[in-house]
């Protein structure tokens, strides 16, 4: 049915020009509970409703518009709880429904029996808009049960759960209606990266409150900890650089090559295009779907690779395009007879889907084979490196931005999409390397392979470190020193055993290089926004901690909307 424009709820599109259509009854309640509950998403969602209907039909607009708003609402009771509500809403929410459950729960084992009150639990856990945390296989399974109803049970977790929700379903919408652009809001959208401002000053603030101790009477607050680890960004920074350093230094010495690729996703996983204007051949895709893509295409290559024998080492780092959509750059190490081997397989896996598409062959998949008079190999992936952690005399990132403000909102996108920034494939892995750094402060007589390894770690110096643990390409089994694991003395909050890092072990020795207990305490008071109770695990585990917003979203816009 088409119609001129109504006046009432939509009247805010009156004088526009053109006569509007729009669907059946449900159609509008539907477009009337966005201008109620997301009025700042109105106009945005309203046209690409009609373009949908224009180019498809009401069916399908009507499909699209129920799916955008079963992502924006996270549930319907307490208030109503959205993937765009301020994150304080989201405390009493999981206080309230944590409560309710363990009521129904242990109301049902009395009144029929635990088989049924489980079921019970499980189905009200999935219509509070949480999937219940134990595979459906491992019900009868009393070790995993425990856990999950556990966790169903403590507030602490619907928080973590409902915020990455709420990230993401925001985010994906606000994506898909082009409010994350080059012509927009880079990368993330404006709102989210707020939100994601906020949560890591909250998680500062808590840091510098709590203090560690250990049995010897050392103390130290969590926050000047940190700024030691490599959870601050220059340590980060410098580590990684040292690594690919020394991979180069390795591959040098052994006669390997390295090469530089580039892999993009096809058309439709990209929302839209650097004008801010919706890309045609986008489905919906989130980033998760693109980062999976990606990682699939990597894994039928590897497989290829090892079936004729091609061994790879280096690094692959993850970055985001203009409009959310990662793509992948890698340097790669290998025999240079194998060269073009590996070329053509990367380069059939990577155009296997769509790749007969307008600009596929040029911009889909790109291949520079490192010329070592042009410059050492670890510069080609240095800026990619920097602009992803702290933008590091870096300038401006591909978009003409500040690289420093650039690098923060990356930050902000991988934080929400949960993406892995950066991953080294065929090396011994830094874990070692780092429990081998703390051995200069442990006193005792370190011999042998054991000692020129604690060498090499305290010289920071990653292509000895590499041939002492065994080469590349080694399987972990067959290097001399791996991770310690023992159980921690008591169970986790959830009754479950957790493993512990305590030391090294292998081939070359035994060595104990955990050898403080730390108990954390609180200095002063907190907030009532920064519980002790509830985001110690937060802050220790690197998470989101509660953060500040002043947005009501039922009544203003979100920042950059």
């Amino acid at each position: 049915m088409s119609a001129s424009l109504p006046l009432g709820p939509f009247n805010w599109l009156k004088g526009e020009g053109r006569p509007y259509a729009l669907g059946d009854v449900r159609s509008r309640k539907m477009l009337r509970t966005v201008e109620e509950k997301h009025p700042y998403l109105k106009k945005r969602a309203f046209n690409r409703y009609l373009r949908i209907a224009d180019s498809s039909t009401y069916h399908q607009a009507d499909m699209w518009l129920e799916d955008v708003l079963n992502r924006l609402n996270l549930h319907d009771d307490f208030g109503g709880l959205k993937a765009d509500s301020p994150f304080e809403l989201f405390r009493s929410f999981s206080e309230n429904v944590s409560q309710r459950l363990e009521r129904e729960f242990t109301g049902h084992a009395v009144a029929v029996d635990g088989k049924e009150a489980l079921h019970l639990l499980i189905r009200e856990t999935n219509k509070a808009g949480m999937p219940f945390p134990v595979d459906q296989k491992d019900l009868t399974d009393k070790e995993k049960v425990i856990p999950g109803m556990a966790r169903v049970f403590d507030p602490a977790w619907w928080r973590r759960k409902l915020r990455n929700k709420a990230y993401q379903n925001s985010e994906s919408v606000y994506r898909e209606l082009g409010l994350v652009s080059k012509a927009k809001n880079l990368y993330v959208s404006e709102y989210n990266f707020r939100r994601y401002l906020a949560a890591q000053a909250s998680n500062a603030e808590l840091l510098e409150l709590l203090t560690a101790e250990n049995q010897f009477g050392y103390t130290a607050t969590l926050a000047s900890l940190k700024e030691r680890s490599v959870s601050n960004p220059r340590n980060r920074r410098n580590e990684t650089m040292m690594r690919i350093g020394g991979l180069e230094d390795y591959a040098n010495e052994n006669g390997h090559v390295g090469v530089f690729y580039t892999l993009t996703c096809p058309s439709k996983y990209h929302a839209t295009h650097q004008n801010g204007h919706m890309n045609g051949k986008f489905d919906g895709a989130s980033p998760l779907d693109a980062q999976k893509y990606l990682n699939k295409v990597w894994g039928r290559v590897r497989a290829a690779f090892k079936r004729k024998g091609i061994e790879i080492y280096g690094i692959r780092t993850v970055e985001p395009h203009h409009d959310g959509t990662p793509h992948w750059h890698l340097l790669l190490f290998l025999d240079r007879e194998f060269l073009p081997e590996a070329n053509r397989i990367f380069h059939a896996h990577a155009l296997e889907e769509d790749g007969d598409e307008s600009g596929a062959a040029e911009n889909r998949f790109v291949i520079e084979e490192i010329d070592p008079e042009k410059g050492r190999a670890t510069g080609y992936v240095a800026k990619y490196v920097s602009k992803c952690i702290d933008g590091h005399e870096v300038g401006e990132d591909s978009y003409g931005n500040d690289a420093v403000e650039s690098a923060a909102r990356i930050r902000a996108w991988a934080s929400i999409w949960g993406i892995r920034q950066f991953q080294f494939t065929g090396d011994p892995g830094v874990t070692v390397y780092r429990e081998l750094r703390r051995l200069k402060n442990i006193e005792g007589n370190r011999e042998g392979l054991l000692q020129e390894l604690e060498i090499a770690a305290d010289n920071g110096d990653w292509k000895r470190y590499v041939e002492l643990m065994g080469g590349t390409c080694t399987h972990l089994k067959d290097r001399p020193l791996r991770a310690l694991m023992v159980p921690k003395p008591t169970p986790s909050k959830y009754h479950e055993t957790v493993e512990k890092l305590k030391g090294l072990v292998g081939s070359a020795g035994q060595i104990i290089t955990r050898i403080y207990d730390w108990t954390i305490s609180r200095t002063r008071p907190t907030g009532d926004d920064l519980q002790c109770s509830d985001s110690c695990e937060v802050a220790v585990r690197g998470a989101n901690a509660p953060p500040w917003s002043s947005v009501n979203n039922c009544t203003r816009r979100p920042y950059g909307i």
